[in-house]
């Protein structure tokens, strides 16, 4: 009989759920729109629905557990989501719905940090017991793993780092204040500092475009040589780097490992960020700075694999 472990990367738009084999092999994967407006039981609803479909095609099998990544400021020891704002979440235990359904353990945590997870388990980190994964989405944030733990820090709050303010930035950020880094070092950021150069009078290939430009339209004018893009991408990594170096200088990590769509760009973005954050510190101990290996899966692995502690008897079929 087949042990399955399940993860759920759960986003603003989408959820998207992955069963994995006793080898952490990803065997089975799909989407639903997440559509929270309904409410959490409507959610939860559909959502067992949607596990079920996916299972009924692995009978027989037992169901070892269930690892969810949330975007939002979450107890992951209760399994309570306290504050997702863009999903409408206050207040929800999740963790508690879910076990209540299928009678088996249920690990939910940030989704950054099931990220980090994912590429320590299965990824770019793999061997690093010291390493920080940042993610470029549409907001920032760092997920970071120490001696084989992930930090939460006392509230929750350890690795978001996309509201630091940078100096000279007075950009509003969807958090009230100006200035954060995020909106800069992110996918929406990187959209936004293109159109205000062009603004600015700066000429690229970007200007034939009607549609609204996006991250992606940035890094295929980059790469086809377009100056303005390549200089946003040097900002945002020179910017990025400093505020990495300081993280670096705080916990001395093996590998930093840069996630999220933004990391598409590659050595585009990864390069000034390396160039900078190498320049900042001692060349004795400096980490690499690499791209993120199982993109979007990341989070379903980070998910599924944080429940290898509680793997045994599960829920058959």
């Amino acid at each position: 009989m087949k042990q399955l472990s399940l993860g759920l990367d759960i986003g603003g738009t989408n959820t998207v759920i992955g069963l994995f084999n006793e080898s952490d092999e990803l065997i089975s994967k799909s989407a639903m729109r997440t559509e929270h407006q309904q409410g959490i039981s409507d959610y939860v609803k559909r959502l067992n629905q949607e596990i079920w479909s996916l299972l009924e095609q692995q009978k027989p099998y037992t169901l070892a557990g269930i690892g969810a990544g949330v975007p939002g400021h979450l107890h992951a020891e209760t399994g309570t989501v306290l504050r997702a704002p863009n999903l409408g979440w206050y207040d929800v235990k999740l963790g508690s719905l879910l076990e209540e359904h299928w009678r088996v353990p249920v690990a939910i945590d940030n989704d950054v940090r099931m990220y980090a997870w994912g590429e320590y388990a299965a990824g770019a980190a793999r061997g690093c017991q010291n390493f920080i994964c940042v993610t470029l989405g549409t907001g920032l944030a760092a997920g970071v793993v120490m001696n084989g733990g992930l930090i939460r820090g006392a509230h929750g709050y350890a690795g978001e780092i996309g509201h630091d303010p940078v100096e000279g930035n007075d950009l509003p950020c969807k958090c009230g204040k100006t200035g954060c880094l995020e909106t800069m070092a992110s996918a929406t950021g990187i959209a936004r500092l293109a159109e205000a150069a062009m603004k600015r009078g700066q000429r690229s290939i970007l200007q034939d475009q009607a549609a609204a430009i996006s991250a992606k339209d940035v890094c295929i004018a980059a790469e086809q040589g377009d100056a303005l893009a390549l200089e946003v991408f040097e900002n945002i990594g020179s910017v990025l780097g400093r505020k990495l170096a300081t993280m670096t200088y705080l916990l001395d990590p093996e590998l930093i490992v840069v996630g999220g769509g933004a990391a598409n760009a590659g050595e585009m973005l990864l390069a000034p960020i390396r160039r900078t954050l190498h320049s900042l510190y001692p060349k004795a101990h400096q980490p690499d700075v690499v791209q993120g290996q199982l993109d979007d899966s990341a989070g379903l692995y980070g998910a599924a694999l944080s429940l290898a502690s509680v793997r045994g008897e599960g829920n058959q079929a």
